[in-house]
């Protein structure tokens, strides 16, 4: 990745934080959030994070969103 890509991954990132604010039961803001943090900053631990609290929001996403983590 170019250094220029990485600012726009992390204000892609900030974007799918602030839709997460707005409507947290909308799935795909999550899926978005958790797709940037670990396949596009590679940031597990964020990822990580993310997933949890989505989970917490609806326990019925564990398995969709589990598979964004990368062991």
């Amino acid at each position: 990745y170019l250094l220029n890509d990485f600012g726009k991954y992390e204000k892609a990132l900030v974007l799918t934080e602030k839709a997460v604010e707005i409507e947290p039961r909308f799935y795909n803001s999550h899926l978005l959030g958790i797709f940037a943090a670990a396949k596009l900053l590679n940031d597990q631990q964020l990822a990580a994070e993310k997933i949890t609290f989505a989970i917490s929001i609806d326990p019925s996403w564990e398995t969709l969103l589990n598979q964004y983590l990368v062991d």
